[in-house]
């Protein structure tokens, strides 16, 4: 919880400070967040993220999610997708996290795991 309120607090410095817009810095917040398996901090900045651009951001990101080995985070990104590419399923495959493989069978379209 300290770290999205760190994070929340950073976003509207930057805001005032910089003409970056808070949901460009939003954004790179949370591929940072994805990065380093921060489910709490990449839900608190999804939420400065237009919707529409939600989908997109999530897909950006996923792989990074499926290597920092955080199950929770996957599932809370697969909730703003529809289906996930090859790469990220090959990498879940790579690294034999159970949980990441059970949560991307719901958004694979590539038949990899059905397997």
């Amino acid at each position: 919880k300290g770290m999205t309120k760190v994070a929340v607090a950073g976003l509207k410095y930057y805001r005032r400070k910089d003409p970056i817009t808070l949901e460009e810095a939003a954004t790179e917040g949370f591929a940072a967040a994805c990065e380093f398996g921060q489910t709490e901090t990449a839900r608190a900045l999804l939420t400065f993220i237009k919707r529409k651009q939600r989908k997109h951001v999530c897909k950006s990101n996923i792989l990074a999610a499926v290597v920092s080995d955080s199950p929770e985070l996957v599932n809370s990104l697969l909730d703003n997708m529809t289906d996930v590419d090859e790469d990220t399923i090959r990498e879940a495959l790579k690294r034999s996290n159970c949980e990441i493989i059970e949560n991307l069978k719901s958004k694979d379209k590539t038949g990899l795991l059905s397997e």
